[in-house]
């Protein structure tokens, strides 16, 4: 949290003065004269400079749909004060999508596919070994490893709840990475770095903000990387698709029309959209605030998130099934 007078000493440092401020989550609102800004702190350096890169790169190849960083008075874009490192952005005006509505999923979607032709190409210059802090992040090759990482954590959790579900969870998730393994992984990853392509990394509603012009704008760019795109794509179907097929069909149709799917990525996106991602991410932020699921709990996700049926489905899909 901020207080006013630290506020107004970091916007000294960008030569504005704000009339009122507001804490929104993570950020703080300011009202200026002129416009309205969002500030955001940050304990380090970390990803920072990809991020700023990132967003240039993304104007560069004429992709507006995402915030815009104002410069501090030495005309750099991350200011740093008392130890911490600070990031100002033009407010954007809107709402959170709404996923539950169709025609927003798929604008969500259609414009994610958007910043995919733009998130390409990005030569970003390696720090020195004295700054690791603002190293990119390089993730090409992670995403069998990533999938691997929440299996071994479904089996410990299944020694830990003893619930048929989390038996369930470890077999759909061990014919999810079966099937990974003999997509052309290394060869989708090998592409993508040779096209220095990144993501967003955190491409979800709370990220997005739908302007009253039915525009969708990208904030919050903290978990940027280089990546192979797809992962923001597996990402987007995972949280929404429930145990729906024909709205996971539906998501990769609306994505295809825009940035057409490459065998290889359609081979890669549906053995990990088959992968009880959900389930796994409902036990995974209770015991991060501490808790336990309960047995109701494990029951209720293993009813919303666990379908044998739709895993097939989904890993049966074939791309003209998107025409």
């Amino acid at each position: 949290m901020l207080n006013d007078q630290l506020v107004n000493r970091i916007l000294d440092l960008y030569g504005i003065k704000a009339k009122r401020s507001k804490q929104i989550g993570p950020v703080v609102r300011l009202v200026a004269d002129k416009h309205i800004f969002a500030l955001k702190q940050y304990d380090s350096l970390e990803g920072l400079a990809f991020q700023v890169a990132a967003v240039r790169h993304l104007k560069a190849r004429k992709f507006q749909h995402c915030l815009s960083f104002v410069p501090a008075k030495n005309n750099q874009p991350i200011a740093q004060f008392q130890g911490k490192s600070y990031l100002l952005s033009k407010w954007i005006t809107g709402r959170c999508p709404n996923v539950k509505h169709w025609s927003e999923l798929r604008a969500m979607v259609q414009e994610l596919a958007r910043f995919h032709l733009a998130s390409v190409g990005l030569e970003f210059e390696e720090q020195s070994m004295e700054h690791k802090e603002l190293a990119a992040k390089t993730n090409w090759h992670k995403l069998p490893l990533q999938m691997e990482d929440k299996l071994q954590q479904l089996k410990l959790w299944r020694k830990d709840y003893a619930h048929p579900g989390l038996d369930k969870a470890v077999y759909l998730a061990d014919k999810s990475l079966e099937q990974l393994h003999s997509a052309p992984c290394l060869e989708l990853a090998e592409q993508e770095q040779a096209g220095k392509t990144f993501v967003h990394g955190d491409y979800n509603f709370p990220n997005l903000v739908l302007r009253n012009d039915n525009k969708i704008f990208l904030i919050d760019l903290d978990n940027a990387s280089y990546h192979v795109r797809l992962a923001d794509l597996i990402h987007v179907v995972q949280r929404n698709w429930g145990v729906n097929v024909d709205l996971a069909r539906r998501m990769m149709r609306e994505y295809h029309k825009i940035r057409s799917l490459r065998p290889a990525e359609f081979e890669v996106l549906t053995a990990a959209v088959s992968f009880p991602a959900q389930y796994w991410r409902m036990i995974h932020l209770a015991r991060y605030k501490g808790k336990h699921p309960s047995a109701k709990q494990l029951d209720h996700w293993s009813h919303l998130f666990l379908s044998s049926r739709a895993a097939h489905q989904i890993r049966q899909l074939r791309m003209k099934q998107l025409v």
